[in-house]
């Protein structure tokens, strides 16, 4: 995926010379990052649906993770709006005010209704809409634009997990206009709003059907998806334990685009998965082991209402110590009690990058700090 720093760049979301790496430093102008995405096809384009790092950072977020501090689970600061908020209503309250000076790249402005209509899709998606986030936002009961440039979340109860939330690197702003005649629009086209413009996208080559030494007989199908980490490394270790209790099985490696279809359309009977977060925070991180009913990125196929009831109390509890407590409860019943899922062992991340390549912090997770607004050339 090919993608450049547009015109926009300064006037939309204050660019490096706003944001230098650090006060001894001076960001230069000019030069061309190429910027690596090791993913082939991703299921789509739509920021709102996918959970990949396939699906390029083209577009502005309305806060996010301290691109200076991207480790930080509680350090946020602006990109669309003009300051942080504080919240009203017992904390149920939140009013946002925007930036007059945003642009699509189409050139057209920015506004709060475009803001509030790609938060009401999040949230509350169209018929036949998949939102990947849609779980997160349990707490949200309404979003509205009382004028251009104010929108204001109401809140069904107060809750720690609302600005982290808030701040996924993939809550996209859309348009309104175009969300109003086609919610599948953004799925196959890009209209950004971020630091870069959508060039062209470019497939790289890849193994779409690779077979591995003594994995050839028949028994259990596997389907993997063909990036190196974790997925591959997972299925040697993993395929190799079954074949120590004499079960068998038969690896299926898809791209990523039709790996996801393959889950979403439950064309599968044992697969990997991920647990996708943006910013890393307790009650958000965990959302993955809920049912397919209260989280539509769990593929797992099974219902348990006791699962949901457990969340939803972490949900409401505000007390840190409380939290803890029905955390570890939660954890136990899920992981343990029932163990619908088994979680995998983790890797390290390694990210490399040139020595001239500055102004980036690498994060916690792929997702935090990669709409690369910061990043310049010391060359």
């Amino acid at each position: 995926m090919e993608f450049r720093k547009g015109l926009w760049a300064a006037a939309l979301i204050g660019a490096a010379s706003v944001m230098p790496a650090s006060a001894a430093e001076t960001p230069k102008h000019g030069g061309i990052l190429t910027y690596m995405i090791p993913a082939e096809s991703p299921p789509s384009l739509d920021g709102h649906r996918e959970t990949t790092y396939a699906t390029a950072p083209l577009y502005s977020v309305l806060i996010r993770v301290d691109p200076q501090n991207p480790s930080s689970t509680t350090d946020f600061v602006c990109d669309l709006r003009t300051g942080m908020p504080t919240p009203t209503d017992g904390g149920k309250t939140y009013t946002f005010n925007l930036r007059d000076d945003v642009k699509f790249h189409d050139g057209t402005p920015l506004t709060a209704a475009d803001v509030a209509k790609s938060w009401q899709e999040i949230v509350h998606p169209s018929p036949g809409i998949s939102s990947a986030r849609q779980s997160h936002f349990a707490m949200v009961d309404s979003v509205a634009a009382p004028d251009p440039h104010t929108v204001v979340f109401h809140l069904k109860f107060r809750t720690s997990a609302f600005l982290p939330a808030l701040a996924d690197p993939f809550a996209y702003i859309y348009k309104k206009e175009v969300l109003d005649k086609d919610p599948h629009w953004y799925e196959t086209h890009i209209l950004g709003s971020g630091p870069f413009e959508f060039v062209k996208y470019e497939i790289g080559q890849s193994i779409t059907g690779e077979r591995y030494p003594g994995y050839h007989h028949k028994g259990l199908p596997y389907l993997n998806r063909n990036v190196d980490q974790p997925y591959n490394d997972i299925a040697t270790w993993v395929i190799d334990q079954w074949r120590k209790v004499d079960l068998h099985v038969t690896q299926k490696v898809l791209p990523t685009g039709p790996f996801f279809a393959a889950l979403r359309n439950n064309a599968f009977d044992v697969t990997v998965d991920f647990n996708y977060q943006g910013v890393v925070n307790p009650i958000l991180d965990v959302g993955k082991y809920l049912p397919h009913s209260a989280y539509t990125e769990n593929y797992g196929n099974y219902q348990d209402q006791k699962d949901i009831d457990l969340y939803q109390g972490m949900l409401h509890e505000t007390d840190p110590v409380k939290l803890r407590a029905r955390m570890r409860e939660y954890e136990t019943y899920v992981l343990d009690t029932r163990a619908h899922e088994i979680v995998m062992p983790w890797w390290y991340r390694i990210v490399p990058y040139r020595s001239y390549v500055r102004g980036w912090k690498v994060g916690p997770s792929h997702y935090v700090n990669q709409d690369l607004a910061t990043v310049w050339l010391d060359k």
